[in-house]
């Protein structure tokens, strides 16, 4: 099958004052004069020392019975320490190599891709943009300093594992929700117990392949009890523009339209017990409002003056 262009576009951002807002844009094949779908995002490092690099993993085979690490990365420099990502990400000048929080199945074989602090595009045309996104959970990581925290999947494993092991973005979709849901999602911006960071403990993400043409909108939080996760996804027309800045953008989901629409088993079912959302606010049976009932809105006080 030929592999038709997928532009990317990628920009890291520092300013003057801390920027914690990350975006991304998609554009359909058919709202592309290219007739081919884009994917933007810009990376905006806040406050921490930003790692630039552009990195490339190099395509491999793997023998049976390994293991992929995940790790806990850092918000800095350097973002991770593996040789066995790639030998770009071996250590230098007295680094020790990051120790992983945990580990899934490896595949036989894992396509090249070019990284950043989250998977870029990889040999086949698969690229994703990303934006982190409030959500009315929180979760923390599994990490040896943080006894309270039981997850192992930050949106910056399942982004590159998706590039290791995908050609489509239905298959990345596919990939990345049900990793999540069994080692539990977490976001770098989560904050701590006492002071949960709601405005930053999701993540969105675009996902664009050179395959289908098709864009995929991904949102992803972390389920009850910092605990798990719980996932929608929806296919974008191709003659649509879509931004996603800073907070879930999926809204009226057809739980029953799996061409258009993907999600976690029992979507629903916290939003329900927790009064967030109720069937009776609908218009149908298996329509599901993803961002009215999950999404966060920070109060007056937390937005920034210069919003």
């Amino acid at each position: 099958m030929a592999i038709k262009a997928v532009f990317m576009v990628h920009a890291t951002l520092q300013a003057s004052t801390p920027v914690f807002a990350c975006t991304s844009i998609a554009v359909g094949k058919d709202a592309s004069a290219t007739g081919y779908p884009i994917i933007t995002h810009s990376d905006d490092s806040g406050s921490h020392t930003s790692d630039v690099r552009l990195i490339r993993i190099p395509r491999k085979k793997w023998p049976a019975g390994s293991k992929r690490p995940l790790y806990d990365w850092a918000p800095g420099y350097p973002r991770v320490v593996s040789s066995e990502l790639s030998p770009e990400y071996a250590a230098v000048e007295g680094q020790s190599e990051t120790v992983p929080i945990g580990h899934i199945p490896q595949v036989e074989e894992t396509w090249a891709y070019w990284d950043a602090v989250y998977g870029i595009q990889n040999e086949r045309g698969l690229a994703m943009g990303e934006s982190s996104c409030g959500a009315k959970t929180v979760g923390f990581p599994a990490s040896p300093d943080k006894p309270w925290g039981y997850n192992r999947a930050m949106i910056h494993d399942l982004s590159k594992i998706a590039m290791e092991r995908c050609e489509t973005a239905r298959c990345a979709v596919e990939t990345m929700g049900p990793i999540a849901v069994e080692q539990g999602f977490y976001s770098e911006e989560s904050g701590e117990p006492a002071a949960p960071g709601y405005d930053g403990s999701a993540e969105c993400v675009t996902i664009a392949d050179g395959v289908t043409g098709e864009i995929w909108l991904f949102n992803i939080m972390t389920g009850r009890g910092n605990a798990s996760a719980i996932w929608a996804a929806q296919r974008i027309p191709s003659d649509h523009v879509v931004p996603l800045a800073n907070a879930f953008t999926i809204r009226k989901m057809k739980l029953n339209d799996p061409d258009n629409f993907l999600y976690s088993a029992g979507v629903t079912k916290l939003a329900e017990e927790m009064g967030w959302w109720s069937s009776r606010d609908e218009i149908a049976a298996d329509v599901f409002d993803f961002f009215g009932a999950y999404g966060y809105t920070p109060s007056k006080e937390a937005i920034p003056p210069n919003m």
